[in-house]
């Protein structure tokens, strides 16, 4: 094996793969892909051929080195190229382990080269501990597209360029609403795009967990049926299976709009969806970074797009702080509240969605801001509050969701009252 890289989520490595075979055709090199969710048969039969390029994410990798598929341990011994793709997200804690237990299998002589859109500093540190001294960095200077290469962490560091310099081409807007208006709101900004783009209006809107994007989600696709003229609304998170996020992304890839896609942070990173016209994120991001990443989903090769952030005022009004090196125009002014047609097209569509859905909507909004490190953070019984008034008002539930005893512990939340725990009722 000539070449190995890992990539963080399932839809990057395929889209990796697809562009390897473009360019192994006709030149006797193989390439192939392994990632999760599939039978580990899939990859029994990849490795017992030869494979010069490999496309993998990390747990499925490991697994692979762990089992020693088709000999893989030893095929690694000729490895010449090793590339972390997100090379920032790859170094955090989630897929840090799993990295080095795969570093542990591959050759000390070898070409190490990272790729990512942000260069946070502390992964400067990390990389150097992780891949030693003599690993090789690539850097893409946005700009301009030009490739440099340098041979050591402080000739990385001195040569960082401004981050921002793609996020700067795309016009930014922000909008503050209450809370109960955030779902109207979400509406609002999508009848505007498909006012501005009626044919070709082609929108990913991220939220924060893969259970809000199923909400938003089902809330739009019974929108679409009547208030949003028939537009096709997708999801892609990691609560649906492998094929049926398979499918959803080359729906959206193939199509040339309009079309909307909800989404979770598994296509905020390198994902090339041609023809995206705008970026729409709903509630703050997890940190700067993951914003920048978002950005990136539209104005690529040359082409034009637009992007907006929606912020629930006084829970995440300080996240805009956050993001002061972004050309972000504040609208929420001039853009006032939502239409009444919008909310009561929502209450109606709200209450549709199935109860299920509704309740793990509420404990996943729960989770999220409850593990909110930076600006914006609420005090827990304001957590509460403001979570069951989320239920109450924006997922119209007539009652509390339950939550289980465990998953309240697991939150930090035992003895904070408010929250109705299965068994007990409310306290």
């Amino acid at each position: 094996m000539r070449s190995l890289i890992l990539s963080p989520t399932r839809e990057l490595a395929l889209q990796s793969a697809t562009a390897a075979e473009r360019l192994t055709s006709g030149t006797g090199l193989v390439s192939g892909v392994v990632f999760g969710g599939t039978s580990t048969s899939v990859d029994d039969r990849l490795f017992s051929h030869q494979v010069d390029l490999l496309i993998a994410t990390p747990g499925r990798m490991l697994d692979n080195l762990r089992r020693n598929t088709g000999g893989i341990t030893k095929r690694l011994q000729g490895l010449r190229h090793f590339v972390l793709d997100e090379a920032d997200r790859m170094l955090d804690m989630g897929f840090r382990p799993d990295v080095e237990s795969i570093l542990e299998f591959l050759p000390r002589s070898r070409q190490s080269l990272l790729f990512s859109a942000t260069v946070p500093r502390e992964l400067l540190t990390v990389a150097k501990s992780v891949l030693g001294a003599s690993s090789f960095f690539v850097i893409d200077a946005s700009s301009n597209c030009s490739i440099r290469e340098v041979s050591s962490t402080k000739e990385l560091e001195e040569s960082i360029d401004d981050p921002l310099s793609t996020a700067s081409t795309i016009p930014q807007t922000m909008v503050k609403c209450a809370l109960r208006d955030t779902v109207s709101v979400t509406f609002d900004l999508l009848l505007y795009e498909l006012k501005l783009n009626p044919r070709d209006a082609k929108v990913v809107v991220f939220l924060p967990t893969a259970r809000l994007a199923q909400l938003y989600a089902n809330v739009f696709q019974v929108l679409s049926k009547g208030d949003l003229y028939g537009v096709p609304i997708l999801e892609i998170h990691s609560r649906k299976s492998q094929s049926a996020r398979l499918k959803a992304s080359e729906t959206f890839t193939k199509s040339n709009g309009p079309i909307i896609m909800f989404s979770s942070d598994v296509t905020a990173r390198g994902m090339d969806y041609p023809n995206v016209t705008y970026v729409l994120q709903v509630g703050r991001p997890p940190d700067f970074d993951q914003c920048v990443h978002r950005l990136g989903r539209t104005a690529r090769a040359g082409k034009s797009g637009r992007a907006s952030i929606v912020l629930v005022q006084g829970l995440e009004e300080q996240f805009q702080s956050e993001i002061r090196m972004l050309p972000v125009k504040d609208e929420t002014r001039s853009y006032g509240v939502p239409l009444n047609t919008s909310t009561a097209a929502v209450q109606r569509a709200m209450q549709q969605v199935h109860g299920d859905v509704k309740e793990s909507s509420y404990v996943a909004w729960l989770g999220y801001y409850n593990s909110v490190k930076k600006g914006g953070q609420l005090t827990k019984p304001d957590l509460i509050q403001t979570a069951n008034a989320f239920a109450i008002d924006v997922l119209l539930c007539r009652e509390l969701p339950f939550l289980e005893a465990k998953t309240v512990g697991k939150m930090g939340l035992k003895g904070v009252p408010g929250l109705r725990i299965a068994g007990r009722g409310q306290h």
